[in-house]
């Protein structure tokens, strides 16, 4: 007959166990990390061509949202005049 004693002990031996496997999956999740090798992959913030068209496309929307073109127009004009073209 097992006791409320020897009960305890196994729940308890159980737990241990348990908590020491968590231990070292954490562990070797760690250091399978650790071992890794860098992939830093392609960084589209830092390329100028990128950011120059994204911020033109930026400009086309507030100007095609708002309907400014006939002053898109105006001033495009005006600075072909200017410039002689």
């Amino acid at each position: 007959m097992i006791t409320m004693h020897r009960l305890h002990g196994r729940a308890r031996f159980a737990l241990h166990r348990w908590q020491a496997r968590r231990l070292l999956a954490r562990i070797n999740r760690r250091q399978a990390l650790g071992r890794r090798l860098p992939e830093p992959g392609y960084d589209e913030l830092s390329n100028p061509v990128f950011l120059g068209v994204m911020a033109l496309a930026v400009v086309v929307l507030v100007v095609d949202v708002g309907d400014y073109w006939p002053r898109v127009d105006g001033l495009l004009v005006a600075l072909a005049t200017a410039v002689g073209i």
